[in-house]
């Protein structure tokens, strides 16, 4: 086994916290890379520079393992600063093929933009050097995360959702830990590396998870059905008005599948995600 440091950018990432339980257990030197003052659990040694603004500032030993858990487009853009590492295990995300095809220009041009960026750090991949990149699905922790946690806030606060049509678009929703617990063991087992897909423990529907956020939330479920069609317009209007709320995009996909094949991730890891039932009681 390696005992090369590992490097990890985004310690500000909710996916951070578990990931770096299970890094400590590794025996190796942990460095957090941030470009601001951060509280790190002990045992982890804070780096902090801005490898964007001042390349010079930054280097990584040859040799050492990289998780990017900062935006995919944020470490292609290092290019070949990130060579020195043997190991590089990056997120990204199954929106660059959920949105690729999307009514909206901007989860198009956001679709591309993942492509790219994951394109990118792959070619960096060489006979010395194994890239994998990490395409998970909706991601969640039941504390900081902005979609399903942002979801169960709105409902603890107005006890009502209100849904476009049956809301029967497919998810499979990921916890932090299981992600962590892929990058984990991309980062320190025997793995081919590439681009693969993750997901959570279940397949349900967009409807179902939110019956599920209900229970975890001990309230009583109340869901309003709108017609599907008139509420996109009204979030596109909305949007374009005001330049918030969720989008159409957004409300389209409700009802769109985004159910993805994880077979060859799991056949490669011994990582058993868990099915959804998330646990609100930190703020509840």
């Amino acid at each position: 086994m390696s005992t090369a440091p590992i490097y990890l950018f985004g310690p500000g990432s909710f996916v951070a916290a578990p990931l770096f339980a299970m890094l400590k257990t590794t025996g190796r030197e942990i460095v957090a890379v941030s470009r601001r003052q951060r509280t790190i659990p002990d045992g982890v040694t804070l780096y902090r520079c801005d490898p964007w603004a001042d390349p010079d500032g930054f280097a990584m030993p040859e040799g050492s393992t990289l998780i990017a858990l900062a935006p995919l487009a944020a470490m292609a853009a290092l290019g070949d600063r990130l060579k020195p590492a043997q190991r590089i295990v990056a997120l990204g995300s199954t929106s660059m093929i959920a949105r690729k095809d999307a009514p909206d220009a901007a989860d198009r041009a956001f679709a591309a933009g993942l492509a790219h960026a994951e394109d990118k750090l792959l070619t960096l991949a060489d006979g010395a050097r194994q890239v994998t990149v990490l395409r998970p699905t909706l991601i969640y922790d039941g504390e900081h995360d902005r979609n399903v946690t942002a979801l169960a806030r709105l409902i603890h606060r107005f006890r009502l959702i209100a849904l476009p049509g049956a809301a029967s678009g497919l998810r499979q929703p990921i916890h932090a830990s299981d992600v962590a617990g892929y990058a984990f063991a991309a980062a320190i087992g025997q793995t081919p590396g590439g681009a693969l897909t993750i997901t959570g423990g279940e397949t349900l529907s967009y409807r179902e998870m939110v019956s599920r956020i209900f229970e975890a939330l001990g309230q009583r479920e109340r869901v309003l059905t709108l017609p599907s069609a008139p509420s996109i317009m009204a979030a596109r209007l909305v949007k374009r008005l005001t330049g918030r709320g969720p989008g159409a995009g957004l409300v389209h996909r409700i009802n769109q599948d985004l159910a993805f094949d994880d077979t060859q991730a799991r056949r490669l890891f011994n990582v058993m995600p868990r099915r959804f039932h998330p646990d609100f009681s930190s703020w509840a």
